[in-house]
């Protein structure tokens, strides 16, 4: 008699949750560099003067060398309404296991994730360690922050302090900050998760990217689309993308505030048409946005060139007008190459006539 094997339900290629930790952790980088992406909820944009130099500069660790913890936000403890259940559960968790999985990212750092020389750094060669937390990436390449290592070093060293600081933070900003503009999002984010669901059964996931988020992800993310990904509705990143994609958490999570499908309800489209018509009510934006159309095509250098901008000056320009989805890139030789995106240009204008025409 034949063998017979039984399998279960496939797992779904592509997901929608609503989660408050979600949207906690992958927007905790806005809590530096806010102030520098024109089109943010402007509740999110004011975080970084709210928090105060203290919790700022904790956060930045929770952001760069000791993230691994926040691989708690992303395991689902928590309820669409509130982060409590799993601020509860984080306290019942022994540190030990705080700082295993702060070190275990610091490893996936190393070339062999070598977990046992992270713990031998952090009491015996605090350089090294010190080394490998400057070299690693910080949430937005063109603006980065200063990270206090000995800090780093101080807390992985005592893990009964590591544990009480990320309690401490995390209870701080969800209590003090994010739980009231999130019971005033929540309707709006499932607004978005039923447009976002809407997509998912495209059969070409580059499609279902498109549709969703309005753009491809970046070259050096295409082996993604391999993986698990779900999507997490966020309102007030507003048009830009956030992305967490460390291997151990076991799914691309992809933090959006627009959906670009056609498929709008009438609230997103005013969104929508909001965070371009900001990005766009700018003289210089205007007359870039005209020179790469006309170009068909510069780089970000050729802008500079053109206008006399300084880089960063540059960075925030492309950066708006990139998340509009008007601009689109291509990264060719190492260098990115900006062009104007024709057909989200012809979206966004019937979308403005729909808004004049109710048609």
């Amino acid at each position: 008699m034949p063998e017979i094997e039984l399998h279960g339900p496939p797992a779904p290629r592509f997901d929608v949750r609503i989660s408050p930790a979600l949207a906690l952790a992958m927007t905790l980088p806005a809590a530096e560099l806010g102030g520098k992406f024109p089109g943010l909820d402007p509740w999110l944009a004011q975080l970084p003067s709210r928090l105060g130099r203290t919790i700022r500069a904790d956060v930045r660790l929770l952001c760069v060398p000791l993230s691994g913890v926040l691989s708690y936000l992303f395991e689902g403890r928590d309820t669409e309404e509130s982060m409590q259940p799993l601020l509860d559960a984080l306290a019942a968790t022994p540190a030990e296991e705080y700082h295993a999985r702060a070190v275990a990212r610091l490893a996936a750092e190393t070339e062999d994730r070598d977990e046992e020389a992270v713990r031998r750094w952090i009491n015996e060669e605090p350089q090294r360690l010190a080394e490998l937390i400057a070299a690693m990436p910080r949430p937005s390449p063109d603006h980065p922050f200063a990270i206090d290592v000995e800090r780093a070093l101080h807390l992985l060293r005592h893990p009964a302090e590591l544990k009480a600081m990320v309690e401490l933070r995390l209870r701080q900003l969800w209590h003090d900050h994010f739980a009231p503009r999130w019971r005033e999002a929540l309707p709006h984010c499932r607004a978005l998760a039923e447009e976002a669901r809407r997509h998912l059964d495209l059969e070409d996931p580059a499609q279902v990217l498109q549709a969703i988020l309005g753009r491809k992800l970046r070259e050096q993310r295409a082996a993604l689309l391999n993986r698990r990904i779900v999507f997490v509705p966020i309102p007030f990143l507003g048009p830009y993308i956030s992305v967490a994609d460390e291997p151990d958490l076991g799914a691309v999570y992809l933090g959006f505030g627009l959906v670009h499908g056609e498929t709008f309800s009438e609230e997103t489209a005013r969104r929508d048409l909001l965070a371009v018509l900001k990005a766009l009510a700018d003289e210089a934006r205007l007359e870039a946005l005209a020179y790469i159309r006309d170009r068909g095509e510069a780089r970000a250098a050729d802008l500079m060139e053109r206008f006399g901008w300084s880089q960063s000056t540059t960075s925030r320009h492309l950066c708006a007008l990139e998340s509009t989805g008007l601009l689109r890139s291509e990264r060719i030789d190492g260098v990115k190459h900006y062009t104007v995106d024709a057909a989200r240009a012809r979206a966004v204008a019937r979308h403005l006539e729909r808004f004049f025409t109710k048609e």
